[in-house]
């Protein structure tokens, strides 16, 4: 399709509380109307994770039933779901950003660290299908790193989803000016979904292909409904003609140093 009704979900979740929390997400999938994805912001079942906390994380059945359950729900609804979560593996704790409700359970796990947090990186960017789509995820950090942004844009990704934990020491300009940045160098779409709770700054956001900011939260709890039309993505790909003319060729010291 080439319109998609969007719901940023900027919600107060609460730290360690992976019951209600989730809750709360099906509560919202349950009773969302004329929305085709719902996304919700990084870790949202849970709470940032350190090296100090790592004895807290539950077993990775609670996680799986959590995920379970959004995902009935998700597919009972006919709508997508993209949140973030933690999942505990053998190797360690992964960052994860699942997309539910298509036929097949799809995700991505976070593959740059925060040199303050305790995940195991993920060693690929993958491609996700999205209501007939090809979209991408990034989480938070991430987006420090443009590479990961342009590799995922040239395997054909649309729109860009970031949910995501920006604390509120952090400057909101500079994650403005990264959101616009990534949108314009690989046009396509970007869609950020930042916490709220206690100790993060919210104004999530959506930014067009061409770089415009199309809506922004403020930083208190906010639903924000908009929709999107991925025909924006073609028809500037057309127009500006950038991904054609690159010089990979010269981009080499990018990997080798």
């Amino acid at each position: 399709m080439s319109t998609l009704n969007i719901r940023l979900c900027q919600l107060n979740f609460y730290p360690s509380e992976i019951e209600y929390n989730t809750e709360l997400i099906v509560t919202h999938i349950n009773t969302a109307e004329d929305t085709d994805i719902l996304v919700f912001p990084e870790m949202a079942t849970w709470k940032p994770l350190k090296s100090d906390n790592l004895e807290e994380i539950p077993d990775s059945l609670l996680f799986e039933k959590q995920i379970n359950l959004i995902e009935k729900s998700s597919k009972n609804k006919k709508v997508r779901a993209i949140i973030g979560t933690l999942f505990p593996t053998k190797k360690g704790v992964e960052n994860r950003a699942y997309l539910l409700g298509e036929k097949e359970r799809q995700y991505y796990t976070k593959t740059h660290i925060h040199w303050t947090e305790a995940f195991v990186p993920g060693n690929s960017l993958p491609i996700l299908q999205c209501c007939g789509s090809s979209v991408g995820c990034l989480i938070c950090y991430d987006l420090a790193f443009p590479e990961a942004a342009r590799v995922l844009s040239l395997h054909g990704a649309q729109i860009l989803f970031v949910p995501s934990a920006v604390p509120n020491t952090f400057s909101q300009k500079y994650v403005r000016s990264r959101l616009q940045g990534l949108s314009i160098l690989n046009q396509f779409w970007i869609v950020y979904v930042n916490r709220c709770d206690d100790g993060f700054h919210g104004y999530s956001s959506i930014y067009s292909p061409r770089g415009e900011c199309i809506v922004e939260a403020d930083s208190s709890e906010q639903i924000i409904n908009t929709t999107i039309d991925l025909d924006e993505v073609i028809k500037w790909q057309k127009e500006e003609r950038v991904i054609p003319f690159r010089r990979p060729e010269l981009y080499r010291d990018i990997i080798e140093l």
